[in-house]
């Protein structure tokens, strides 16, 4: 017998009426093919809040985004457990193509588990972030495409298709999101400084300090080198690093200008500070 995909259930089962052996095949057809959609209806917001870091205030906006996109999960979940329950019931081949489909289902159980539960508040919240959730749907996902027949593979193909799509999003923006914030600037009696600027940034980076600017292109350069990030607790910026201010540009005067602009590969943030009041400073972008 040819070990390609056989796509006549009733045949790999001659005591199966043909009917009913089709039955469970078009649950995973219509399964996939809901998820499909809802994922759309959730993923596309969600991936234009996530370039345009815009989600509303405090990020109510992207909750009905995400709400979408977490029964679409369920839903190519479904699917993946239907089409593993489909080719092991009509022992369709190739097996081996059943055995990986089931092996990526149950590693995604083992990583979506323990998120589900801390989501639910069964535990504590895991500290690896966003990574369990990413790996457990993309194995999700695995599942769904190596075990759905090849006639029913189209839904599975689109939802992997989306969801590549939006981890692509997801990666291009963690890798490009910086910012950068104003510590402090003007005298530190402390130091015994005339003028001082200090800021810190949310990951390291070469940094350039400028006077009197109101970009990253104008004004005048008064420090240059390499930002590196140290953890602060409870503070999502690194530990300020202190540049010294030119003795010709201290005292600072009213509405003088110190700008820091901190670049990483594609990354890339600035933050300025307007000195009022000769000692305090208001931020600016």
């Amino acid at each position: 017998m040819s070990s390609e995909l056989i796509s006549d259930p009733a045949a790999a089962r001659p005591d199966i009426d043909p009917k009913a052996a089709d039955e469970l095949g078009g649950c995973v057809w219509l399964a996939s093919w809901m998820a499909v959609c809802i994922f759309v209806l959730g993923g596309l917001p969600l991936m234009l809040m996530i370039v345009t870091r815009n989600a509303g205030p405090y990020g109510a906006g992207a909750l009905m985004p995400a709400l979408f996109v977490g029964c679409a999960i369920v839903g190519i979940g479904l699917t993946s457990a239907l089409s593993i329950v489909d080719r092991l019931w009509h022992r369709t081949r190739p097996f081996a193509r059943t055995i990986a489909a089931l092996a990526a289902f149950s590693a995604a159980a083992m990583c979506l588990a323990p998120e589900v539960a801390a989501l639910l508040g069964i535990v504590g919240p895991s500290i690896e972030g966003g990574l369990p959730w990413l790996a457990g749907v993309s194995l999700l996902v695995l599942a769904a495409v190596l075990a759905a027949r090849r006639s029913e593979r189209s839904g599975a193909l689109a939802f992997a298709s989306v969801w590549l799509l939006l981890l692509a999003v997801v990666g291009y923006t963690a890798w490009t999101e910086m910012e950068v914030e104003v510590a402090w600037v003007g005298p530190n009696s402390i130091d015994d400084s005339p003028g001082q600027f200090a800021f810190g940034a949310t990951r390291s980076g070469e940094f350039v300090v400028r006077f009197g600017a109101h970009s990253c292109s104008d004004g005048r350069v008064i420090a240059t080198g390499h930002y590196t990030y140290r953890p602060q607790r409870g503070s999502s910026f690194g530990g300020p690093l202190v540049v010294e201010l030119p003795l010709d540009v201290v005292p600072l005067k009213d509405g003088d200008l110190v700008r820091a602009c901190v670049r990483d590969g594609l990354a890339a943030a600035t933050r300025a500070a307007e000195v009022s009041n000769g000692s305090s400073f208001w931020e600016r972008d």
